[in-house]
């Protein structure tokens, strides 16, 4: 399977995962996070684990662990899934902290929206999707360090369609993107965010997570969601490498 993990709040500290693995029946996820400058700190986080996935999902994961491998290659098959063609997933590194990533269940074409869920691997950098095209099945990815410097990064990526983050079709869930003129998304302040999630149960439980998108050093993360009568209200934060807020487009996903 695969896991990932980020901060949880309005900080501009950052999480990253260390390992998951088995003990005694249990899945244990190690989970390291940093302040803006890359020290460890102490922060509230989110985590998640998926393994496989339901019926229709359009649902991918690998486990990026050649960061500096000069030739395309196909992940370690226990980390990677796709529910299309396993064996088809392709990581390969273009340059320094950059990678291009064929998922077969990424395209090439998608009736609902979709997610990618991004971790960088054993390090204090920082990755995410800068670009993704679906009639390629290519999703584009850049790491970083915390100064924002493109870096030879280890990774995770899920990637989401016509499911959940988890790679669920049963109960809830919502993918969606924003930037700052998309309609019916708030903008309180600078690298602030409020969306307004419908159709959940009036309860404010679930697991909610938030991604930068597209090129730059920006990063983002869930600040919180709330309930909000027959709406789900995720508030998020982007930040420049260093801690200041900026703005971002970002993407948001939840699931029930």
């Amino acid at each position: 399977g695969v896991a990932h993990a980020q901060a949880y709040g309005a900080t501009s500290n950052y999480c990253t995962v260390y390992a998951w693995y088995q003990e005694a029946g249990d899945q244990l996820i190690d989970v390291r996070c940093f302040n803006a400058s890359g020290a460890l700190t102490d922060t509230k986080f989110v985590a998640n684990f998926a393994r496989g996935s339901q019926g229709t999902a359009r649902f991918a994961y690998l486990w990026a662990n050649q960061a500096s491998n000069p030739s395309p290659y196909s992940p370690a098959a226990s980390y990677r899934y796709d529910a299309v063609d396993s064996s088809g997933i392709v990581v390969d590194r273009t340059g320094t902290g950059q990678y291009e990533v064929y998922l077969p269940a990424a395209g090439p074409t998608l009736t609902t929206s979709w997610h990618f869920q991004i971790t960088a691997y054993a390090t204090s950098d920082r990755c995410k999707v800068i670009g993704y095209y679906a009639p390629t099945r290519l999703a584009t990815v850049a790491c970083r360090n915390h100064s924002g410097s493109l870096a030879d990064t280890r990774f995770s990526l899920s990637f989401a369609s016509a499911a959940s983050i988890l790679g669920r079709t049963s109960g809830t869930y919502f993918n969606s993107w924003s930037n700052n003129s998309t309609s019916g998304v708030e903008h309180p302040s600078t690298g602030v965010y409020v969306m307004r999630l419908t159709g959940y149960p009036d309860d404010p439980k679930g697991h909610v997570v938030a991604d930068s998108l597209l090129n730059g050093s920006d990063y983002c993360h869930i600040v919180s969601w709330t309930d909000a009568g027959a709406e789900l209200q995720a508030r998020v934060a982007c930040f420049a490498p260093g801690g200041a807020p900026t703005d971002a487009v970002f993407y948001v996903a939840a699931t029930w």
